[in-house]
């Protein structure tokens, strides 16, 4: 939810400056770098129907990214990636609004500086994103189920109840503070039932571990087939009495 109230709120502050730029483009830089006696060369309704073309355009990834987050969950750091097709697109609509003003207006062009800071803000951006990504594992041991990486989560061995093998995951409604990044899945989701579970899944790929917890029920796997069921015998060899599938 917080990540769909922060996307929305951002591509409505979008919305507000594109109708902004509609109805006034006095405060655009590049125009007030336009001398006095020259700013009845510019096509100043060009520059409005410009940004205010692209000012929608730039919303859009927001409210997408919004919705997405909220039915499948996303890691914060995906706000980069609306950001980026934003930035993108505020940095062609800025390219395209030189053609509104004529040479001699005497604006200075700075189309190549323009394009050196996006990808200077992008580079960073993702490589902010790369060393964030942390690689996650599910440990076992004679006292709990461990989630180390990515998603930090512990299952004690007193709280949990039952652990079984099942063939596919239930139908999810939307994400309760749980996240998707890179075909993992950690978290809260509400189900079509209107229960809740917990997903701690490597993969997308059966089987997968269904245990029962006195925090609810938890979805596991490992990052392959052999790697869930080798997990499934480690949490065997441990709590063998909990084990259903014998």
């Amino acid at each position: 939810m917080d990540n769909l109230i922060s996307c929305f709120v951002i591509g409505i502050v979008e919305l507000i400056s594109a109708f902004r730029m509609r109805r006034n483009v006095s405060n655009l830089k590049m125009y007030k770098n336009v001398p006095d006696d020259k700013k009845h060369l510019v096509d100043t309704e060009g520059l409005k129907r410009l940004y205010f073309v692209f000012g929608l355009a730039a919303s859009v990834p927001f409210f997408v990214c919004g919705v997405l987050s909220y039915y499948i969950g996303f890691d914060a750091y995906f706000i980069i990636v609306p950001a980026a097709v934003s930035g993108l697109l505020t940095a062609i609509c800025v390219r395209r609004s030189y053609r509104c003003i004529p040479p001699e207006a005497e604006v200075p062009n700075n189309k190549a500086a323009i394009w050196i800071l996006y990808s200077v803000i992008v580079t960073i951006a993702v490589v902010i994103f790369v060393v964030d990504l942390k690689q996650s594992k599910i440990e076992v041991t004679a006292n709990s189920i461990e989630m180390e990486g990515n998603f930090d989560y512990v299952v004690p061995k007193q709280c949990l109840e039952t652990v079984e093998i099942v063939e596919a995951l239930p139908q999810v409604n939307n994400s309760e503070g749980g996240y998707w990044k890179f075909g993992q899945t950690f978290g809260k989701y509400r189900l079509k039932d209107d229960s809740e579970c917990t997903f701690l899944l490597l993969d997308k790929t059966a089987p997968f571990l269904k245990m029962n917890t006195c925090n609810g029920i938890i979805y596991l796997n490992g990052k392959t087939p052999d790697a869930t069921l080798q997990l499934a015998e480690e949490i065997r060899e441990n709590f063998g009495d909990k084990f259903l599938n014998q």
